[in-house]
């Protein structure tokens, strides 16, 4: 089985074609070797999406090979904003467009950023994590969306918890776990760019910007310590140079990705009793790069003996 995951930065915006949001269609259909295509002949079994900032009215705009079921979860509490989709030609169980264990009425439950499929043998979770960059940086914090994160982590972790069949869990995570994970980490020590890394080093020892914070990495360690989780990609790409970025930051241009200035914040994550299964993780960086750029993030793929 083959399951793709992907911020997408906006499905309306050259996706599924070469078209922008601001382009008025009854229908948006996928165009040969578009970046929508170019997944779909990696012959996945099941796609996930992140961020497809759609309102809920245009979500069926969008038509998609016959052979796949989707489900939408649109943000209604913010239009254009968040969102998440599934495309699977395996029809699950059941769907969840929440995450149970949080309440139902919160802001961040209603954003479109959860969407559990239970299959026969596993549980899939696409997420778009809450991320905290209007927090701020530095010591100038804005408590309350470092609590909407944490509190989310902690509702995720106890969902999972109570899950018996094996997890997948994917998406954007919005974390770093580790220095490896991070373009002014071992990327910059292996490549001799010293000034930079030292500099940098300190402030993500403290954890002070959106991505590494420490409440972040404490999350994810803390949900893959209890719920019996395994980096996938960083458990079958071992060697000391293989970063597998997944996100480019679009305002530093086409050169910073170039150089590969990037982090590693999506993620596929499984239950240990299944990691055995797990044949390879591949991060498709050039499907995402074109002029104009359609995402600031890659697809990942995970291949399973499912």
């Amino acid at each position: 089985m083959r399951i793709i995951s992907w911020n997408v930065n906006s499905l309306s915006a050259r996706i599924v074609d070469n078209e922008t949001s601001k382009k008025k269609k009854k229908q948006r259909i996928v165009l040969e070797n578009s970046p929508f295509d170019q997944i779909l002949k990696k012959d996945v079994d099941i796609i996930c999406l992140q961020e497809t900032k759609l309102q809920k009215e245009k979500e069926n705009i969008f038509k998609f090979p016959d052979e796949y079921k989707v489900y939408w979860s649109s943000s209604t509490v913010k239009k254009g904003y968040s969102g998440t989709c599934i495309l699977s030609k395996i029809e699950p169980n059941e769907i969840l467009y929440q995450l149970p264990t949080l309440d139902k009425d919160l802001e961040v439950n209603n954003e479109g950023r959860i969407i559990i499929a239970i299959y026969e043998n596993f549980v899939l979770l696409n997420i778009y994590n809450p991320n905290t960059q209007r927090a701020g940086s530095g010591n100038v914090l804005e408590e309350k969306f470092i609590e909407r994160r944490t509190s989310w982590d902690k509702a995720l972790e106890e969902y999972m918890k109570t899950r018996e069949l094996p997890i997948i869990w994917c998406g954007d995570l919005n974390v770093v776990r580790k220095l490896k994970d991070i373009y002014f980490g071992d990327k910059d020590r292996i490549e001799g760019n010293i000034s930079r890394h030292k500099r940098c080093i300190k402030d993500f020892e403290k954890g002070k910007d959106a991505g590494y914070r420490i409440c972040e990495r404490d999350g994810i360690e803390s949900i893959l310590s209890n719920v019996n989780l395994v980096d996938s990609y960083r458990h079958l790409n071992t060697t000391e140079d293989d970063y597998g970025f997944t996100y480019w930051n679009q305002i530093k241009g086409k050169s910073w990705r170039n150089q590969d200035n990037g982090l590693r914040i999506d993620y596929f994550i499984v239950s240990r009793s299944i990691i055995s299964k797990v044949e390879k993780v591949i991060v498709f960086k050039q499907i995402s790069e074109g002029s104009p750029q359609p995402s600031d993030h890659a697809p990942i793929l995970m291949q399973i003996d499912f």
